[in-house]
C-alpha cells in the first residue's frame, strides 16, 4: 500500500470518529437535555472539531497535489460537486484555512467563559 493511500485512510478514520463524536454529542444533549451541562457539551465538540479540521485540511491538500515548477492557482474546482473553493496548497489559502479553523475553535471556546 502506498503511504499517501495509507495517510488518507488514517485522515478519513480520524474525520469519521470526530464526526461521530460529534454526532453522538448532539443526541445525547437532545435525550438528556438539562441534565449534562452546556460547557461540557460545548468541551467536547470543541476537542472533536481540532482533528477534524486538522484532518480535513490534509486530506483536502492530498486530493490536489502540489505540482513542482508550476503556478499554483488561488481558486481550484471543487473535488466533490461542482463550483470552486480554495487551493490548500496556495500560501494564501493555506493561511485563509488556518484562520477558519482559529475562528472556529475562538466562537467555540468563548461560549466556554
Amino acid at each position: 500500500m502506498k503511504k499517501s493511500t495509507l495517510n488518507q485512510k488514517i485522515l478519513t478514520a480520524i474525520a469519521g470518529i470526530s464526526i461521530t463524536i460529534i454526532l453522538i454529542t448532539i443526541i445525547i444533549r437532545a435525550i438528556f437535555q438539562d441534565s449534562i451541562p452546556e460547557n461540557t457539551l460545548i468541551l467536547i465538540i470543541l476537542l472533536a472539531i481540532i482533528p477534524l479540521q486538522i484532518s480535513g485540511y490534509f486530506l483536502y491538500k492530498s486530493f490536489y497535489p502540489k505540482k513542482a515548477g508550476e503556478p499554483q492557482s488561488f481558486f481550484i474546482p471543487k473535488f466533490i460537486g461542482m463550483g470552486i473553493t480554495i487551493n490548500p496548497n496556495h500560501p494564501l489559502g493555506t493561511a485563509i484555512w488556518i484562520l477558519i479553523g482559529l475562528f472556529v475553535i475562538v466562537l467555540l471556546g468563548s461560549r466556554l467563559v
